[in-house]
């Protein structure tokens, strides 16, 4: 029976500074990228945040273990993360009734429902 090889210490540090340089960094550029493009940009910079995210937590995940069981969990986090935030948005329209709601993440600007 083979031992993994011990991954070097510059690949682990790399593979854990990297996603941090890229959490605190996210929101300025963010930001710098909606002033200067157009806030419908947006969602879609968002998205690119969460691919490079991952593809760290992948590197992150290749650097440590060496094997990719224990990234199936991290998917399934992340799968269930998003099935929630999609479930609250038609959770709170379906519930919350529309009386005294005048404005909010939900509803437009002239309050009424999406």
């Amino acid at each position: 029976m083979t031992t993994p090889d011990k991954p070097a210490t510059l690949q682990i540090a790399l593979s854990t500074i990297v996603p941090l340089i890229l959490g605190l960094s996210a929101t300025s550029v963010t930001i710098i990228i909606g002033e200067q493009h157009g806030w419908d940009t947006v969602p879609f910079v968002l998205v690119g945040w969460c691919v490079a995210l991952s593809l760290s937590a992948v590197w992150l995940n290749w650097a440590v273990f060496r094997r990719t069981k224990t990234l199936l969990p991290s998917i399934a986090a992340v799968l269930v993360i998003l099935l929630v935030w999609l479930w609250q948005r038609q959770a709170f329209t379906m519930l919350v009734p529309p009386s005294g709601l005048a404005y909010g993440y939900f509803l437009r600007l002239s309050g009424g429902f999406y």
